[in-house]
Order: C-alpha cells, then sequence, then structure tokens
C-alpha cells in the first residue's frame, strides 16, 4: 500500500510538472516580450543570490568546513553532480524517478563516468525552479537552531569569529561585484537615450502644448545637467496630479522657449506621462517578423533609411513628419542595405501607409 501510494505522489507530482513547463512555454509565446522582460528580472536576481552564496562557499571552504550542496536556482534537483571514488556522479530529477533502496537518494536516473578519484563531500546542482539558489553547510540550518554534530568540520562546531566571517562573506562579495560592475560600466559607458522629443502622442498634454519631433529638452524642473529621456519619464510619473513640470525646450532652428506641462494619465500607460515619445534611429530594428515584413515592404533588419519621397532625411522625426504630409496613400523610400565586407547598396521600395 505505501509502495502504491508513493508512486501515485511521484506521478502526481510529475504531471504537475509537466502543467507547470506547459503553462510557461503559453505564456512564453503568447507575450515573447514580458516573458522576456520577467526572465531577465528573475535572471539578475538570481545572479545577485548566486554570487551572495558564492561568498559563503569560498568562505566555508576557506575554513575546512563541510559544505554539503552548492546549488544553483532552488529545489527539487534537477541535476545533481558530486566526485566520488568511483567518479563523477550525476542524478538527474531524483525526486520525479525514484527507486527502490536509494538510501542516497540518487534515483533511477542516476550514472558515474570517469575514472576513479578523491570523494568530494560537495554535491553541485542545478535546481528546477530558476530563481536563487543555496549553499548547504554540515550543522548549518537557516531556520531554527543548528544542528549538533561530532564532526570538527561542522558549522556548529566552529569558533563564533569563523562563523562570523562566513555569514558576512555573502554580503562581502555583492559589495565586491556591485563595485567591479560599476568600474566596467564606468570604463565601457552605457548607451542612454537623449532627451529629444521623438514624437508627441497626439491629444497627450504634449501635443497640446505644441511639442514636436526634433525639439530638444535641455531643463526639467530647473535640472540641465547630464539629462537623458529618462529624466522625462520620471519628471511625468513622480509629478502629483495637475502639477505643471517646467520643462525649457531647444527646438531644432536653434530658439529656446519655456513650458509647464501637467502630465496625465495615457491609454495603456501604467504612470502620468507627457505623451512624450522617445527618439528613434532610422535603422530597421530586428524584429521577430522580418520575413513578413520583407514581403510587405522590401525592407530587413538592418537597413537604413536615406530618403522619404525623394527628400533626405537625418532623423525619425523628420521622416514621420513627411509621411504626415503626404497626400498620397503610399510612399517612396530609399533605404541602404549591408551586403557584407564592408558593401552597400542603395535600393528603393514603395511602402503603402495602410498595411493593414
Amino acid at each position: 500500500m505505501s509502495e502504491s501510494k508513493g508512486s501515485l505522489n511521484n506521478n502526481r507530482q510529475l504531471i504537475i510538472l509537466i502543467a507547470v513547463v506547459a503553462a510557461i512555454a503559453y505564456f512564453a509565446i503568447s507575450d515573447l516580450q514580458v516573458f522576456w522582460n520577467i526572465l531577465l528580472a528573475v535572471m539578475g536576481f538570481s545572479a545577485v543570490v548566486f554570487i551572495h552564496e558564492l561568498g559563503h562557499f569560498i568562505f566555508a571552504k576557506l575554513f575546512d568546513i563541510k559544505v554539503e550542496t552548492f546549488s544553483i536556482f532552488l529545489p527539487p534537483v534537477l541535476l545533481g553532480v558530486r566526485r566520488t571514488e568511483n567518479g563523477l556522479r550525476f542524478r538527474i530529477l531524483p525526486k520525479f524517478f525514484p527507486k527502490e533502496n536509494d538510501p542516497d537518494g540518487d534515483g533511477l536516473l542516476s550514472f558515474t563516468v570517469g575514472k576513479k578519484t578523491k570523494a568530494s563531500d560537495t554535491e553541485y546542482r542545478i535546481g528546477l525552479i530558476p530563481v536563487a539558489g543555496y549553499v548547504k553547510m554540515l550543522g548549518q540550518e537557516d531556520t531554527g537552531a543548528d544542528k549538533q554534530s561530532d564532526d570538527p568540520r561542522s558549522y556548529s562546531n566552529k569558533p563564533i569569529a569563523v562563523k562570523m566571517a562566513v555569514i558576512a562573506a555573502g554580503v562581502t562579495f555583492n559589495v565586491i561585484a556591485a563595485v567591479a560592475i560599476l568600474m566596467v560600466v564606468y570604463l565601457v559607458g552605457i548607451n542612454r537615450m537623449p532627451s529629444v522629443v521623438g514624437a508627441a502622442r497626439p491629444d497627450s498634454p504634449a501635443a497640446r502644448a505644441g511639442l514636436r519631433g526634433g525639439d530638444e529638452i535641455i531643463e526639467i524642473a530647473g535640472k540641465s545637467d547630464n539629462l537623458d529621456f529618462g529624466n522625462i519619464l520620471m519628471a511625468a510619473a513622480l509629478s502629483k496630479k495637475d502639477e505643471k513640470v517646467s520643462l525649457k525646450i531647444k527646438h531644432p532652428d536653434g530658439s529656446i522657449e519655456d513650458f509647464a506641462i501637467a502630465a496625465e494619465l495615457l491609454p495603456g500607460m501604467p504612470v502620468r506621462a507627457f505623451g512624450i515619445e522617445g527618439p528613434m534611429s532610422l535603422k530597421i530594428a530586428e524584429i521577430s517578423e522580418a520575413d513578413e515584413l520583407h514581403t510587405k515592404t522590401a525592407l530587413r533588419p538592418g537597413d537604413i533609411v536615406k530618403t522619404v519621397n525623394g527628400r533626405n532625411v537625418n532623423s525619425h522625426w523628420q521622416l514621420r513628419e513627411i509621411i504626415e504630409q503626404s497626400l498620397t496613400d503610399s510612399v517612396t523610400l530609399h533605404a541602404q542595405r549591408s551586403n557584407g565586407a564592408d558593401e552597400t547598396e542603395l535600393f528603393e521600395t514603395r511602402i503603402p501607409l495602410d498595411l493593414n
């Protein structure tokens, strides 16, 4: 009876696993961009946890504390690897594929490869839940009191100074990593979108105030140093209801004008905004529907628009202005395409303004 219950429980867990994987796959396919953003956030958090746990791990090894497990991501175990006397032992999903008389919990999907060698105390794991991670030391418990052990390598048997060093190592490694990343960022630099109006959203505060593509915002609420497009978004989002935010605008002709604009909740926006869209490039972006784009427009990702209806364009707002002023149902573009080996070609295509 107990064996049948255990088998039923394992089958139930496997079914739940398949259902969760299927749900994640469906969500990823239905909204790839949102899924990608969530995945990046989770991976970023997991990277921080990995560095933190790596600090614990290194200092535990340094002070001869027995480390039983070092895991990337959370249980149940997807893959576990440990060096044994007979070689490297691999075990895959032992929770879902158990076997009888298995005190080590290897499971059915386990095998050993390689030559005989000295056994290791630590199993290195990849968890099935792709977030965070952890280090498990002998005698150390995250919840409740540490377990007592006669093993001199137990965490509980180490001096207080050693315990404090191991605990502090996690935060210390995070600080060191943060400093290193900041140094790299400052040395290499990052691309920031300039504080330039790409376009004003129709019927938005920016459009009603008269802002147009090409206008450069040189001052926001008295701040003029190191402005980028993020400052525009933050100024609107953090403003109070009906509060007018002062903007100093430099128009393409060089003239400067002062504005006072109150942000509003616009359709599809979670926070208040001015309705200012960011500046965009004339280079066709990489998209998943590249073949459909080529069929309809003859354009491919990487192409750069050079002229519209015979007029040279140097910015996206110029292109947009020409299209908005066009009285025909299509426009003629000349675009530049790279053919590799530093060779380019200029080609012409006619694009209908209503692709629907």
